[in-house]
Order: C-alpha cells, then sequence, then structure tokens
C-alpha cells in the first residue's frame, strides 16, 4: 500500500489519509476478532504508517484517551514531516531541536514595536527640573509623607519642653527636607556627621543652613513617616511592607504610566546596602554590600529609565500580598506595564526558563532573551559538553517559536543562550560571536548601570530604619527617571546629572529659603546670604527702621552664644560690633582706601 512508504512531502501524507479512509469505509470489521486485537492493530499502523486512523467500535473508556493521544501523534508527526535534516532531542525525551536554520519569508510580527517610546500622558507636559520631579514624586506622594510624620510628631511633642522645637511641618518643609538630601548626594557628604554639613566657618554647605537648621533637619530626620503609625500593627499582620507600601506603590503606578520605554527592556535584581533588623533582608554575596533589601527592577538599558520595580518581601502572611515568588512569576508581574507591545526582554539565567519564554511570547507578545541553565531539561545534552570544540565556535538549535546557542568563549567555558526573538545562526563578523549573544551584551547592563548611578550620587544617609533605606533608593531612582524625562522633553543631547541633581536641590529649597529671609527670628546673616544665594534685593531701610534705631545691640562677629552687647555701628553695613572686632583708621587712609587722592584728604 502507498501510505506503508515513507516520504517528506505534505501532500503525499494527505493523499494516504484519504486512502486510509476509504479503506475504512468499504470494510465492515466484520470479522470475529475481539476489540483488543483491534486496538493493537490500530496502534500498530499507526506506528508503521505514522498515520491516524478513526474507529467507531472501540469503547467508550478508551475512546477519549486515545483520541487525545492520537492527535498529538498526528501533530507530531505531520509537523516533523515537514522539516528536514538533523535534529536534537533535549534531556527530557521529547523536546526536538532542528540544527538547520527554518524558513523565513519576512519579519515575525512579534518582532515588530507597536508602541513608540516616549513620554506618556502628562509627562509629556512636563518642561521644567520641578515639573519633571513631580511626575515621578508627585504632590499627592509629598502630601501624605507631610501628613504621616505629622502624626508621628504629635507623638513626640510631650518630650519637648519648648514647643517650637517639635512643631509639626509642611509640605513646603517636606520639599526642602528632600532637597537637601539630594544636595549633600551630589557632594556626596550623605554619610557625613551634620555639624561638618551645617558648619558655617566655610566648610560647610551654604545652601543646606540656609535651608533650616540642623536641629530642625533632624528633627524631621527622626519622625518622617510613610504610614499611619497608628494602625501599622493590624496592617502588618498582613503585610510585610506595610510601613512604606502606600508611598511604594503610588511611585512604581507613577513610573510605569510616565514612559513608554524602547524596544530592549533589562530585568533584574538590585541590592540596597541595609544592616539593620528587617524581616526580609538578603545575603548576596556576589554583591558589593553582601547585605540587604532586594528588589526587582525592569529598566530601559537605553535611557536607564525605570518602569517598574518590586521590592521581595520573602513569604508573605495569607492574604492579598502573599504571591509567588518564582522568578518566572517575578517577570510576569514585572512587565506588566509593557504587555502586548512586541518588546524584548533581556535576563540572566536565574529568570531565563522555555515555560516562561512561551508564555511571554504566546500571552504577553513579548520576546525572551537570556542566558539559561544548562540542568534545563528542554536543551539537547550535545551542546552541554565544550570537550573537543574549537574556542568562539557556537552549535545552534531551532525551534518554531525560538532558538537556542552554545558559544565556547574560551577553553572548558560553555555559554548557552534562548532567544524568542532570533530565528538565524548569524554570526557577527567583529567579534566571531553569534548576533544573540552580541545583543545580549547590549541590552543586559540596565539594572547594573542604574544601580551604579544611585551609588554615584546617592541621598543615603545612615539609618537603623528599613522602610527610610527604601525611601532613600525611590528618591535616587526618581532622580535618574526625572533627568531622563526632562532630557526627552527637552530634546537635548546630554546633560550632566551632577548639574540636574544640583538644579532640583536648589528648586525644592528655594520656597523654604524666602520663607526664611522674612522671618525676623533669622539670624541676619544667615538672611543676608540667602538673598545673596537667590538675587533678591534687600529689603528697604523703613522696614528695619527699628533696628536701626536701638542704641545696643550684639555684635554681629561674635558667637551667638557670647551674647556681647555693644553700642558701636559698623559706618559701612551698620551692624552693631564689639570693641575686638573694630579697628582704628585715620581719615587719610581711609580715603586712600576708598580711592581718593590725599590732596582731597588735606582738604
Amino acid at each position: 500500500m502507498a501510505y506503508e512508504k515513507t516520504s517528506r512531502d505534505p501532500n503525499q501524507w494527505a493523499k494516504w489519509l484519504e486512502e486510509i479512509e476509504q479503506e475504512e469505509v468499504a470494510n465492515e470489521w466484520s470479522e470475529s476478532s475481539s476489540e483488543d486485537e483491534e486496538i493493537d492493530e490500530v496502534e500498530q499502523e499507526i506506528h508503521e504508517s505514522d498515520t491516524e486512523q478513526e474507529t467507531d467500535d472501540i469503547p467508550e473508556e478508551h475512546n477519549i484517551e486515545q483520541e487525545s493521544e492520537r492527535s498529538e501523534i498526528q501533530n507530531e508527526r505531520l509537523h516533523e514531516a515537514t522539516r528536514s535534516g538533523p535534529y536534537y532531542i533535549g534531556k527530557d525525551g521529547k523536546s526536538r531541536w532542528d540544527s538547520m536554520v527554518p524558513a523565513t519569508s519576512r519579519t515575525r510580527l512579534h518582532n515588530i514595536v507597536v508602541k513608540v517610546p516616549g513620554p506618556l500622558g502628562a509627562a509629556r507636559n512636563a518642561k521644567t527640573v520641578l515639573e519633571c520631579f513631580h511626575v515621578y514624586v508627585s504632590n499627592p506622594m509629598i502630601g501624605f509623607i507631610t501628613n504621616y510624620t505629622n502624626i508621628k510628631i504629635r507623638t513626640l511633642q510631650e518630650k519637648y519642653t519648648r514647643a517650637r522645637n517639635a512643631k509639626p511641618t509642611d509640605e513646603c518643609e517636606m520639599e526642602a527636607f528632600l532637597g537637601i538630601l539630594y544636595i549633600t548626594g551630589v557632594l556626596k557628604e550623605g554619610r557625613l556627621n551634620t555639624e561638618d554639613i551645617w558648619s558655617n566657618d566655610g566648610t560647610g554647605v551654604e545652601l543646606v543652613y540656609c535651608t533650616m537648621c540642623r536641629a530642625r533637619f533632624k528633627f524631621l530626620y527622626r519622625s518622617i513617616r510613610f504610614d499611619d503609625i497608628r494602625d501599622r500593627p493590624e496592617r502588618r499582620e498582613l503585610d510585610k511592607l506595610a510601613p512604606i507600601r502606600e508611598l511604594f506603590e503610588f511611585f512604581v503606578n507613577n513610573c510605569s504610566s510616565s514612559y513608554m520605554p524602547s524596544s530592549f527592556l533589562t530585568v533584574d535584581e538590585q541590592l540596597i546596602a541595609f544592616r539593620g533588623k528587617c524581616p526580609f533582608r538578603q545575603y548576596l554575596p556576589s554583591k558589593p554590600a553582601k547585605y540587604g533589601i532586594k528588589l526587582f527592577l525592569l529598566v530601559d538599558p537605553k535611557t536607564m529609565t525605570t518602569i517598574n520595580l518590586e521590592v521581595y518581601c520573602g513569604k508573605q502572611p495569607a492574604g492579598p500580598y502573599m504571591v509567588s515568588n518564582s522568578p518566572s512569576d517575578v517577570v510576569k508581574r514585572l512587565v506588566q506595564p509593557i504587555k502586548n507591545t512586541n518588546r524584548n526582554v533581556t535576563m540572566d539565567r536565574w529568570f531565563t526558563s522555555f515555560p516562561l519564554a512561551m508564555d511571554l511570547l504566546t500571552e504577553f507578545k513579548l520576546t525572551v532573551l537570556g542566558t539559561i541553565k544548562a540542568n534545563k531539561r528542554e536543551i539537547p545534552p550535545c551542546l552541554i559538553p565544550t570537550k573537543g570544540r574549537a574556542l568562539e565556535s557556537s552549535m545552534f538549535a531551532f525551534r518554531t517559536e525560538c532558538t537556542l546557542v552554545s558559544f565556547v568563549p574560551k577553553k572548558n567555558k560553555n555559554v548557552l543562550m534562548l532567544s524568542t526573538m532570533h530565528h538565524s545562526d548569524e554570526i557577527d563578523k567583529d567579534t566571531n560571536k553569534p548576533a544573540m549573544i552580541v545583543d545580549y551584551n547590549h541590552t543586559k547592563y540596565g539594572v547594573d548601570v542604574v544601580d551604579k548611578m544611585c551609588v554615584m550620587y546617592n541621598v543615603t544617609r545612615t539609618t537603623r530604619r528599613w522602610p527610610l533605606t527604601v525611601f532613600f533608593d525611590i528618591l535616587n531612582i526618581a532622580g535618574i527617571n526625572a533627568l531622563n524625562l526632562y532630557v526627552t522633553n527637552g530634546k537635548l543631547q546630554k546633560l550632566a546629572r551632577r548639574n540636574f541633581l544640583k538644579c532640583l536641590s536648589l528648586e525644592l529649597v528655594r520656597p523654604c529659603i524666602i520663607r526664611r529671609i522674612y522671618n525676623k527670628n533669622v539670624p541676619r546673616p544667615i538672611r543676608q546670604k540667602a538673598r545673596n544665594m537667590l538675587g533678591i534685593q534687600e529689603a528697604p531701610n523703613n522696614q528695619d527702621e527699628n533696628v536701626r534705631e536701638r542704641k545696643t545691640g550684639r555684635c554681629i562677629i561674635c558667637p551667638r552664644k557670647d551674647d556681647k552687647k555693644t553700642t558701636v555701628r559698623c559706618g559701612e553695613c551698620r551692624n552693631f560690633v564689639c570693641k575686638n572686632h573694630q579697628h582704628a583708621i585715620c581719615a587719610r587712609c581711609y580715603k586712600n582706601d576708598s580711592g581718593e587722592s590725599s590732596e582731597q584728604g588735606d582738604e
């Protein structure tokens, strides 16, 4: 019979199937053979002819099972029949990989980006430095930080004898607090003692002590909170991240809804240095900090914009925040903002797996490019050994949906990489590496670069409170995202992040400095420095008439604690000066210093 032969032509297979069906209709199966013999015969026929028979006389209990098995066999056999050339079998005995490049006639649909990269929604209208910052750290976020901090302040007021030392804060002062954190991060003085930062002997930071006094900064640093401390115990029973959950989710939503990334993204982990008490502190010996809080980030490696992030909290208590921490589930949660956008996600071998790659391709319309562990059972065993293989040699294995490559960069070293974006065995001529590995090297560094940028101008200060450590990381990431948004909207070629953060810190503290300039309780030298810094002219003389009519006053140069009174004023600035800070000078020398001639002085 024709169907007992073998062929690779799909049309010939279809013809054989028709012959088999016609044969079944002609024969009425009137023989007295048993049902078991018929079933065995059909199975043997399937094995010999690689075709599927349809029978109505098979018992009902076997019908569904046999139909499912035959359907799978038919699909697999017909699919294999259309492929030619040698192939590999995975360690699981089921996964088949072709060694030949599949024929393609056009660009695959999942490689066509459907959404243009760039700002989204209200973020398109952010033009100034402060507006770009408020896209990520929005006014509502600063508002509820202020409210929760005031709740904490009310519990501390009874411990202070003077009410002004524990007065509530407001949004203006809270923004100034953030501005001080940014400027100390730019100057890399985040770990410096506050006495040195607030020093007024010329070695301190003028912008800082013109914004607020050192005691007030330390009080706010102690009091700042990100949730209502009154009901925190109840929320903590369901969520380990309760002390900062509301703020963190607000920030994540701003990141994911404000910017559409480029066609390549990176998923990786970040470790924030922290050695205090924390229910989910991690130990990662490969990281510089080793101990800290682990986060998972989704970053655009082209602009270093963070699109999504998640704190690893370990096993959460039973409730709404109890989620799976498997690598596949973590990636699926991170890529939600870019679902159905035909973008590529680059990841390392801790995340990469065949089921995840297939799920992202079919359910999320995203491709995957990443290194993969050699213990995955879908990998053919022949791709793992390096013995006998030449240096910089590559072995490819292809399936309809993905491509696997084994590359030997050096002796006894093997790199396995999986991609659902690549479907060829292209080799880069400059590096002699597969194009898959070249693309991976160009896109794998997104999270690592963001981590280094956070460390470069880090706003973090020494603390034992882990929510504050997470908040510092939010500010670091917000500064990077705001810079990218400012450059994109302003169509700038390049802008140093140091200059951007300096400008941002000045804009954040400006309202608080202006308020202090017109506060007469602030020492006059500080108000004068603040005016000079912001370019604000001094108030008219009639506003200071009461001060100038006084006959005695404190020396402007002596420390305030000495409280040295005097009746003598400086002839230039009209400030009081004591005898220790006065210098006698004759009229002739005074005239010469003023640029007048000695003859005019004699007259």
